[in-house]
Formats: structure tokens, C-alpha cells, sequence
């Protein structure tokens, strides 16, 4: 695995323990889910980084990237 896919996954497992976890999502489908879907390929590569965000991201034609925890 190269260093960019490692951070990616770095961030994922992130965005699940801190975000989703604590807010009481723990069926183990939907966490595994969020912990391989590759939200970073859906946005712009300048937004890449925010990609794990707590929030909603554009992804063109208007449309967003719902915050995870929706």
C-alpha cells in the first residue's frame, strides 16, 4: 500500500471512531462500509483532504457529498 492510500485509510478509520462511533452508529455493516468507501475519489483533488470531514462537500453539477454521519 502506498503512502497516500495509507493516509486515506488512516483518515477513514478516523472518521469512524471519532465521528461516527461516539454518536452511536455501531452496527458493524454500516462501519465497515464507511471504513472501505473511498469518499476521497468523489470530490475535487483540492478537496481531497477534507474529504473525511464532518461535513458536506461539493461534487459538481450542485450536488454534495452528504457529511458521513448522515
Amino acid at each position: 500500500m502506498d503512502r497516500e492510500a495509507i493516509k486515506y485509510e488512516r483518515q477513514r478509520d478516523d472518521m469512524v471512531n471519532h465521528q461516527l462511533k461516539p454518536r452511536g452508529i455501531n452496527d458493524p455493516h454500516v462501519l465497515e462500509s464507511l471504513r472501505t468507501v473511498p469518499r476521497h475519489l468523489f470530490v475535487s483533488e483540492a478537496l481531497r483532504d477534507q474529504a473525511y470531514g464532518d461535513y458536506p462537500l461539493p461534487i459538481g453539477e450542485q450536488q454534495t457529498i452528504s457529511q458521513p454521519y448522515i
